[in-house]
């Protein structure tokens, strides 16, 4: 709960570089070109123009502000919220609410060849994804409780999970399918391309 901490020599050193920031709380960040962007549990969307170094809320139409992750597909970014999805086209500078009200969202992630967006939520047996940039939305069951999602990933038009046994991907015919035997029994947290 120590807020933004930001290097400008490569990681060698670190400071804290919270100007701006009034919970510092920090659920997720991401950068789009010199843009930042920082999500709170309690104050919504900040960003920031200057690296990091000043943050200012960007809160408009976010109606819930408990913001638990972020993901830019190239042209919309998405904010997933205790109480659904919100979209900005504008790069966060005005938000609308998008769909899945009352759902607990706990990744959101895209696959950059078709443009599918994906969403997990907290204690849902599903993982759900749109294809019209969250217009509207379809549950895809999940072999196992939605809650142990840990990581997700687009590739291509491939979706991929990680949870506490290893990583599964989303075939085109919906269903899941195991990515590798030896990875059984593996927490997997994060992934990245």
């Amino acid at each position: 709960y120590k807020g933004i901490f930001r290097s400008a020599d490569n990681g060698d050193t670190w400071a804290a570089s919270n100007s701006g920031l009034i919970e510092l709380y920090v659920s997720d960040a991401l950068a789009i070109g010199p843009m930042f962007l920082a999500s709170s549990e309690h104050d919504g969307v900040y960003r920031s123009m200057d690296d990091g170094v000043t943050w200012v809320q960007s809160n408009n139409g976010l109606v819930n502000d408990d913001v638990l992750c972020l993901h830019y597909d190239g042209n919309n970014l998405y904010a997933g919220t205790t109480g659904g999805v919100y979209l900005s086209s504008d790069q966060g500078l005005n938000w609308s609410f998008s769909a899945l009200p009352g759902i607990m969202v706990k990744k959101i992630t895209s696959t950059p060849t078709d443009g599918a967006i994906f969403v997990a939520a907290y204690s849902q047996p599903n993982i759900y994804r749109s294809q019209d940039n969250g217009q509207n939305w379809s549950a895809i069951p999940l072999p196992y409780p939605a809650y142990s999602v840990l990581a997700m990933q687009g590739v291509e038009d491939r979706l991929y999970i990680g949870d506490y046994n290893g990583i599964l991907y989303l075939a085109s015919n919906l269903s899941w399918v195991e990515l590798s035997p030896t990875l059984n029994n593996s927490r997997i947290t994060t992934m990245c391309t």
